[in-house]
């Protein structure tokens, strides 16, 4: 995991423990998802010697992935109705896009 359940957890205002595994299944997709938009593999600590497109989780990535965690636990449906969620892609965006692949 980049990114503890505990400070999840907090980001999220939840203080019990019953969505753990919920929590833990969102940061996976986040990883994920942020992985395939930069085009590079993220990593705790350091990056192996062999992987020449890999990227540390610094905080600008880590609070990303924490936004987009907390909208999939208030949003847990893929239509959110009544209300645009165009802000947080943004603000992830704005986050993410210093560190993007881009080709050639």
């Amino acid at each position: 995991m980049l990114i503890s359940l505990e400070l999840i957890k907090q980001h999220c205002r939840i203080d019990h423990n019953e969505e753990d595994t919920l929590l833990t299944q969102y940061e996976t997709a986040a990883q994920s998802y942020l992985e395939s938009q930069l085009g590079r593999k993220l990593y705790l600590n350091s990056v192996p010697e062999e992987e020449s497109m890999g990227l540390v989780a610094n905080a600008a990535i880590k609070q990303a992935m924490l936004m987009v965690i907390a909208h999939w636990y208030e949003h847990r449906e893929s239509v959110v109705v009544g209300v645009t969620s165009k802000e947080i892609e943004q603000g992830v965006w704005r986050l993410i896009q210093p560190y993007r692949l881009m080709g050639v």
